[in-house]
């Protein structure tokens, strides 16, 4: 079985776009459907953050008087303070779910949907609720998104003024065991910058790959009943785009 016979490929429950910096280069047409985000919503939530600071107020410093399970390492640790320069690295290098709830909490989950549908113009893409909290997922509320909006989403980073700054972040995620599990064998030639985010059957990986001067984007959602899949089915899709990039 190849990627492009793989039996995901046509499943409902599945999205994949790879694009350049002006089109589409591989879709499999499921691009407008909504996909709970799990911790993908944490990039407009970066984004949104180096739209508001400038480098002296990114060091303020927030009280963590909170934790969270899930992700992260926060909730391990015994600190009281951390610069909102220090939480955006966590919540996107490690996922952390304590310093995502702290960052939402300081700028306003209002605020941060309100720059996600008329700056970054996402359709599909809402922050619904805080990370690990059970009360509103009882009453259906779910983090969501949808592959548009994200290849909207890292191609709106990668012409901010900031990008440097938030695609250094991304460079340095620490969970890679998806679609860019192969990035190890080409950093001689290939440079990614992810996100993941996953629970349950939920399995999302997103991201832009740089080829010399040249960016790609990609997404990857899925929420199937076989996860395990989902995740052999991401690798093949990092291969896929690789060897597609470099053989160009």
């Amino acid at each position: 079985m190849t990627f492009l016979t793989h039996e995901l490929m046509d499943h409902n429950d599945v999205s994949l776009e790879f694009a350049n910096e002006h089109s589409t280069i591989f879709t499999n047409h499921h691009y407008e459907k909504t996909f709970e985000s799990a911790s993908l919503i944490k990039l407009p939530i970066m984004i949104y953050i180096f739209n508001q600071l400038n480098d002296d107020e990114m060091q303020e410093s927030l009280t963590i008087d909170q934790s969270v399970g899930g992700s992260g390492v926060l909730q391990s640790l015994h600190i009281r303070q951390l610069s909102i320069q220090d939480l955006v690295y966590l919540m996107i290098v490690v996922s952390d779910n304590t310093a995502t709830n702290i960052l939402i909490d300081h700028f306003g989950l209002h605020h941060i949907n309100q720059f996600i549908e008329t700056d970054l113009e996402c359709t599909e893409t809402k922050l619904s609720r805080r990370m690990m909290d059970e009360q509103a997922i009882s009453e259906g509320k779910q983090n969501v998104t949808s592959a548009q909006d994200i290849i909207r989403i890292l191609r709106y980073i990668t012409n901010h003024a900031h990008h440097k700054e938030m695609m250094d972040i991304l460079h340095e995620q620490h969970l890679n065991d998806k679609v860019s599990i192969y990035q190890s064998f080409y950093d001689s030639k290939l440079k990614f910058h992810s996100k993941t985010g996953e629970y349950d059957n939920v399995i999302n990986d997103v991201g832009i790959i740089q080829h010399h001067d040249t960016f790609y984007y990609y997404c990857f959602l899925s929420n199937t009943k076989t996860p395990e899949k989902a995740i052999q089915f991401s690798h093949d899709f990092g291969s896929y785009m690789i060897h597609s990039i470099l053989n160009e």
